[in-house]
């Protein structure tokens, strides 16, 4: 198979401009939320969403509104032919979005962001089936080496069984105690490194989508965990790099800026 028929997709919020349609000057007696679910109907046959956004156009006149749409696949060959059947009308958008509706030229947004760890398995379960991954924490415990921190550390592990193939992913995160609700921050601190070892767990995976069908899977093993950890999970060696830990909110707060 010629690379041409390859397209490459990680476990990272998609952020090409290829991956994006945009849909303006739509004028609709439908709601946002009905239009929301519309359009979502209509486009994820394409393939697989990461997201529909509706909202008003901020030069719109108030008293005539017109609403802008971002419809974002994980996948650019979704986007593109979702992009040509607009465009030639095998989707006939003037029906609810109103005549004037109209693609307009996207563009790339910068940085990567890692997936949160439920669209990871949305994604996985779409290209690989609900039996073709599975996962297992393999470590996760409390690490009292300061009175005055709350530390937790986790170790998951993905495998991929038709492939062959598996990953780990390790997961530090630790606070300054907070006095009047330890039990909820130990709760929020535990949660949370665990998020972050599927975070490094995933971001290792590799998607090959070969003809729109059929997928391989590769591990990235040029990526490094945050910190080095031994492999013996009852007596576990943590050494922290220097590393800023991501928020789990930044996901949503990236799809926020749209």
């Amino acid at each position: 198979q010629g690379m041409e028929n390859v397209e490459v997709i990680d476990f990272n919020v998609p952020n090409g401009k290829g991956s994006l349609l945009v849909l303006i000057d739509i004028e609709t007696r439908l709601d946002k939320d009905s239009l929301h679910l519309k359009l979502y109907e209509i486009f994820s046959k394409f393939g697989l969403l990461f997201q529909v956004k509706v909202d008003v156009s901020a030069n719109s006149i108030d008293a005539s509104p017109s609403l802008f749409a971002y419809i974002r696949y994980y996948s650019v060959r979704s986007c593109n032919r979702a992009r040509t059947a607009v465009q030639s009308n095998r989707i006939n958008l003037t029906d609810f979005c109103g005549p004037a509706v109209r693609i307009r030229k996207s563009q790339a947004r910068p940085g990567v962001v890692p997936l949160l760890r439920f669209r990871c398995e949305e994604l996985a379960n779409h290209y690989l089936g609900f039996n073709g991954w599975s996962s297992k924490i393999l470590y996760h415990r409390q690490e009292h080496s300061d009175p005055l921190t709350i530390k937790f550390v986790s170790v998951v592990r993905l495998e991929f069984h038709k492939h062959g193939l598996w990953c780990e992913g390790a997961g530090l995160i630790e606070e300054s105690l907070l006095p009047d609700d330890l039990v909820m921050q130990r709760v929020n601190v535990a949660k949370r490194s665990i998020g972050e070892a599927f975070f490094a767990a995933w971001g290792k995976v590799i998607l090959l989508v070969v003809n729109d069908h059929k997928v391989h899977l590769e591990i990235d093993t040029t990526k490094k965990d945050s910190f080095f950890y031994n492999p013996l999970w009852d007596q576990p060696e943590v050494v922290v790099n220097d590393v800023e830990y991501a928020n789990v909110d930044q996901e949503e707060q990236e799809e926020n800026k749209e």
